[in-house]
């Protein structure tokens, strides 16, 4: 495919759509945020998405701390005669009904996309098991191994707080991004908006993508391309395959390298970071630079990318300090007063807006 008709692409979706494009992309899953009255909306807006967007499968499972394991592992089976729609195909709901007994009630597999709802809520066990089902792509249960579909997508909706989602570290390292959409009435949002080129970057940091386009005018289109059913963006499997390819051909500079490499070093030491970053984040940020690259029509990485890939990488990875005495400066006679009051004003976003103007880009 054209990066032309990629770029036409990318600009007719909503943020949510191309962080869940993204996901697909890479192979991986990913944690979508909001405020705490606004979870049910973007849980339908996201059932919506996988169904009517991208064609898959989707189960919606609401966790709780009493879900057990059996009832979990139900919640995500659907009928293997549920058919996949295409852009022409009226919309319907790809949502399969689920039994008290899944091994006995006809053929069931896992659903390609998987939303759980207030992951966080669930119990260590249950989270122990969305781990297992990420990592080896299986479930294993008393009676089967359930195997997960070739295209498969897990996505925690959690309500936004101020501090890390209430997942074991593991299973948080194991999610590629977080994004966060807000759920403010259009009016408030719209009163936001600034037309300026400062705020189409910080827009861009929202939606994973740097937009050319005000969101009033629609970007020109190529022919009949991208395809549109009951109007919404319709995208085939062989884009997202497409995308893949020119991923793997997208280069790396030795300078770009050095960057990317220097922001995790200055994030791993920066006084407000508890026990540094993960080598599966160096991995991820890495893949999500050359992710990017293709949605805005490069083949190649530039420092603007790497600058909006750390916050959708590390914003759920990053633990910040909590105790005055663990962080470092106190260690070379700062104030207890001064570095509790900078503690308390430091969050994960502050870190990074931190590290980036400290890191020089290379030209």
């Amino acid at each position: 495919m054209e990066n032309t008709h990629i770029t036409t692409l990318v600009h007719s979706l909503d943020d949510i759509e191309l962080a869940i494009l993204l996901c697909l992309v890479a192979d991986k899953h990913c944690i979508l945020t909001t405020e705490s009255g606004g979870v049910e909306k973007l849980e339908l807006e996201v059932d919506v998405i996988g169904t009517q967007v991208f064609g898959l499968l989707t189960v919606i499972v609401q966790c709780t701390p009493d879900i057990t394991l059996d009832e979990f592992v139900t919640a995500l089976l659907v009928s293997e005669e549920v058919p996949e729609i295409g852009p022409a195909e009226p919309f319907v709901k790809l949502r399969g009904t689920t039994t008290t007994d899944p091994f006995t009630s006809g053929r069931k597999r896992i659903a390609n996309v998987v939303i759980l709802r207030d992951l966080d809520k669930a119990s260590l066990q249950v989270q122990t098991l969305v781990l297992e089902l990420m990592r080896t792509r299986q479930v294993l249960t008393s009676r089967s191994v359930l195997e997960v579909p070739e295209r498969f997508l897990v996505i925690a909706l959690i309500p936004k707080t101020y501090s890390l989602p209430a997942l074991f570290r593991h299973l948080r390292e194991q999610f590629f991004i977080s994004h966060h959409h807000s759920s403010l009435p259009e009016e408030e949002e719209q009163q936001e908006v600034v037309q300026s080129d400062a705020d189409s970057l910080a827009d861009s940091l929202a939606s994973v993508v740097i937009r050319k386009y005000s969101p009033s005018i629609p970007p020109p289109q190529i022919s009949s391309f991208p395809f549109n059913t009951l109007g919404r963006t319709y995208v085939p499997h062989a884009i997202v395959d497409s995308i893949r390819a020119l991923v793997a051909d997208v280069s790396i500079s030795t300078e770009i390298g050095r960057y990317v490499l220097d922001i995790v070093v200055f994030l791993r030491m920066h006084r407000a970071v508890k026990g540094g970053v993960s080598t599966q984040g160096t991995v991820d940020f890495e893949l999500l630079v050359k992710c990017l690259a293709p949605l805005h029509g490069l083949d190649f990485v530039t420092p603007a990318l790497a600058s909006l890939a750390v916050f959708k990488v590390y914003s759920h990875r990053i633990e910040l300090v909590q105790r005055v005495e663990d962080e470092r400066s106190i260690m070379w006679g700062s104030s207890p007063e001064a570095v509790e009051l900078y503690l308390k004003q430091v969050d994960v976003e502050a870190v990074i807006e931190d590290v980036l103007a400290r890191v020089r880009a290379p030209l």
